[in-house]
This record gives structure tokens, C-alpha cells and sequence, in this order.
């Protein structure tokens, strides 16, 4: 489960306004049974990748810095958009940035999660 709100709006006037890596939003992602009940258990390291869907091809994906891992059933991923000020880089309204967290259990990648912030 991913913490609320999905998706999450983001003003494009704040994107262009942003220096090179100073927009960053942050997210938490729970590892949880049917009933709602947290897997405090779970400690294990999730496969995240990040895409980007603009007109402007010179924004690139955001960068996740570090190693985000679940810890007792959490997961805090720390996104960090690409800006320039508008120098470049012009984000615009539909654009969007979408995370993707999978765990691999057998071989097998396993969907746990999706973060999506649409540009208004």
C-alpha cells in the first residue's frame, strides 16, 4: 500500500521553479497482509525504477538516491525530479512521473507498489 495521496498532483509553475536537484518528494510504501495488518517482519530490498512521461525530451527519469529497503514492512523512497529552473527543462500540464516498487520472490518480479505524481 502506498501512503496517500496516489496519485499526487504537482504543479508545473513549482517543477520549473526548481533548481537542479532541490524538488523532491517523499513516500512511504507498506508491506501488507489482506486485512490490513503490517508484515513487521519484512526486511528485504525491492527492485524501485522510476520513468518520466513529458513532451520535453530533456527531462530525464528522477533519480532514488540510496538504497531504499522495507524495514519492519516500511519503505520510505526519497524521489528527486529532473529541474533545471526552466533553464532546459519545461514541465508541463499531463506530464508524469511514475515510481514502480516489485519484489522478486522465486524468480518471479511481483508488483508490491506504484507512486504516480501528475503535473497540473
Amino acid at each position: 500500500m502506498i501512503d496517500a495521496p496516489n496519485p499526487e498532483e504537482i504543479l508545473a509553475s513549482q517543477l520549473n521553479a526548481a533548481l537542479a536537484g532541490t524538488f523532491t518528494r517523499v513516500f512511504q510504501a507498506h508491506l501488507e497482509t489482506v486485512q490490513g495488518l503490517l508484515h513487521s517482519w519484512a526486511n528485504v530490498l525491492p527492485s524501485i525504477t522510476a520513468t518520466v512521461l513529458s513532451t520535453d525530451p530533456d527531462i530525464q527519469q528522477p533519480s532514488l538516491p540510496g538504497a531504499p529497503a522495507f524495514v519492519s514492512g516500511v519503505l520510505t523512497v526519497t524521489v528527486v525530479f529532473d529541474t533545471d529552473a526552466g533553464v532546459t527543462k519545461t514541465y508541463v500540464a499531463g506530464d508524469a512521473v511514475t515510481v514502480s516498487i516489485l519484489l522478486f520472490v522465486l524468480d518471479f518480479a511481483v508488483p508490491i507498489a506504484t507512486k504516480i505524481y501528475n503535473v497540473v
